[in-house]
């Protein structure tokens, strides 16, 4: 179980990292937009000659596509993460409805209220066995 929790505490610190790094990425977007917008201003009123300004332009723009390439990459790291997260949860739930599960059943005495946790527990356990069957079938 210790191992489990290590793995979700590393998986939810790179999840921040991600969110960090998109923010980043969105606030270089938006600067990059207004720069690209304010650069024909240059040509029209004299600041910069025509090649110049094009030549900015076609810069900012090879940025921005490789700002979208590593948001796109960035989103698909994340969505993988959270899939993981969300199996190892699982598991994790699992493990903990079979100890409880494990500790009820040890009772030497059982009263009809034990029995239906038992049966409830034992559900839980069954449903979510499930749950995280189809989510690696879907991988």
């Amino acid at each position: 179980m210790k191992e489990l929790e290590k793995t979700l505490a590393r998986l939810r610190m790179l999840q921040s990292e991600i969110k960090a790094r998109e923010n980043q990425l969105h606030s270089l977007r938006q600067l990059l937009q207004g720069r690209l917008s304010r650069i024909p201003n240059y040509t029209l009123y004299g600041t910069s000659d025509l090649d110049s300004s094009v030549s900015m332009m076609e810069d900012i723009a090879q940025r921005m596509a490789k700002l979208e390439a590593t948001l796109s990459h960035l989103e698909a790291i994340k969505k993988r993460a959270q899939e993981e997260v969300e199996s190892l949860e699982l598991v994790k739930k699992v493990e903990e409805t079979k100890a409880e599960l494990l500790s009820l059943q040890a009772r030497s005495q059982r009263d009809e209220d034990t029995e239906k946790e038992i049966r409830r527990l034992q559900r839980l356990i069954d449903e979510a066995s499930e749950k995280a069957a189809r989510s690696i079938s879907l991988k």
